[in-house]
């Protein structure tokens, strides 16, 4: 007669291994989503609304400027909770050997609500105290940073993944270059900001280009 035989802690443990590796490639492939996400939203934030901007008369400028972001970071918040959506309805094996407490700050709850608060700053700064939008925009800009560096030290408990690295260092460092432009230098001049932030928006391709081919677990390691 045969019985079953239970697994062995080594066993046990050996799986319990093999779901988290899982589980930390999946999440570095959804942040691989977010950083092509956004890298196209700052793009089209910074670059393509002054463009087009320049093109049109004033009064059109911080409405058309408004329109676009709001639909250009819109698009890139759907992107990324539908990227995190996919790993969280992977993750109930986890459930059983770790919290799952990255799911808040990267649950549709926490985005919609930043994005809404993000322009519930930018409207009636623009409307009625224009001249600190720039010091608002930058200080969003830092608070998005802040966030980012809590959503993946929650993500990945162990070490940060090297990209992800590369991609916080590179807005914080346009972010606190564009603050030092702008409130140290007085600039008043594009290029250099155009600088900081389109290299920005290179290292975040590139971040999100290298967790997107990462291998799984089962190939190579993570």
């Amino acid at each position: 007669m045969t019985k079953d035989i239970a697994p062995s802690s080594l066993e046990l443990r050996e799986t319990s291994e093999r779901a988290l590796q899982l589980q930390a490639y999946l999440l570095r492939r959804a942040w691989g989503a977010l950083y092509a996400a956004w890298a196209t939203a700052v793009f089209v934030d910074i670059f393509v609304t002054s463009v087009v901007a320049a093109a049109l008369p004033s009064e059109f400028t911080y409405a058309l400027h408004v329109i676009v972001s709001m639909i250009a970071n819109g698009t890139a918040v759907a992107v990324s909770l539908r990227a995190f959506r996919r790993v969280h309805d992977t993750a109930e094996i986890r459930d059983a050997i770790s919290n799952r407490k990255w799911t808040r700050p990267l649950g549709y709850r926490a985005m919609v609500l930043l994005w809404v608060a993000v322009y519930l700053a930018i409207i009636p700064t623009l409307i009625f105290f224009s001249s600190f939008a720039v010091s608002v925009v930058l200080l969003i800009y830092a608070t998005f940073a802040v966030y980012l560096y809590y959503s993946l030290r929650l993500s990945f408990e162990d070490k940060i993944p090297l990209e992800s690295v590369f991609a916080l260092s590179s807005l914080a460092a346009a972010t606190i270059g564009s603050f030092i432009l702008e409130f140290l230098f007085f600039m008043d001049i594009d290029a250099p900001y155009a600088l900081l932030w389109g290299s920005t928006i290179i290292a975040w391709i590139i971040a999100s280009v290298y967790a997107r081919t990462r291998k799984p677990p089962s190939v190579a390691g993570v």
